[in-house]
């Protein structure tokens, strides 16, 4: 788009982009948050790059029309952050621990995009590095010991 547009002075814009399945407050979540928010980032940060303009495609989902509030403002915060700088990422949003065998350390791998890594919260709670987890190079490792007392019972 930007070889064929942008680079020879058209404008570009796309309309209505988004995702088809993103939760709503009369649906529940058909797409991971973690992997949403990477998208959400991605786009903008690409039409950022290439000079591209969009519209974020709203089917009831983003704003709430009768108070023009936001229904989830972290994602917009996430959204408004591309169109200024890149936002640092995981492999995934999820840590899978299997419910019938020992509890051992998992790792993801982090795309800081220039970002800095400064730790890993469980909701408002910052977890302890060196005890819940460690950071070396690109790999964040989360010990067996913080995934037995986040995963509890597993029951």
């Amino acid at each position: 788009m930007h070889r064929t547009f942008v680079a020879k002075g058209i404008p570009l814009y796309i309309g209505e982009y988004g995702l088809l399945a993103y939760p709503d407050h009369l649906h529940p979540s058909r797409i991971e948050r973690g992997e949403a928010l990477k998208y959400y980032e991605r786009v903008g940060y690409g039409a950022r790059r290439y000079g591209i303009t969009t519209a974020l495609w709203d089917p009831i989902s983003y704003l709430n029309r009768d108070t023009l509030q936001w229904r989830d403002p972290a994602l917009f915060a996430a959204i408004r952050s591309s169109w200024t700088t890149r936002s640092g990422t995981a492999s995934f949003d999820k840590v899978f621990v299997p419910k019938s065998s020992p509890v051992t350390a998992k790792s993801l791998t982090l795309n800081l995009n220039g970002t800095a890594f400064r730790g890993v919260w469980q909701g408002g709670t910052k977890l302890a590095a060196g005890r819940d987890y460690t950071v070396t190079g690109n790999q964040l490792t989360f010990t067996a010991r913080a995934l037995t007392r986040l995963v509890a019972s597993r029951a």
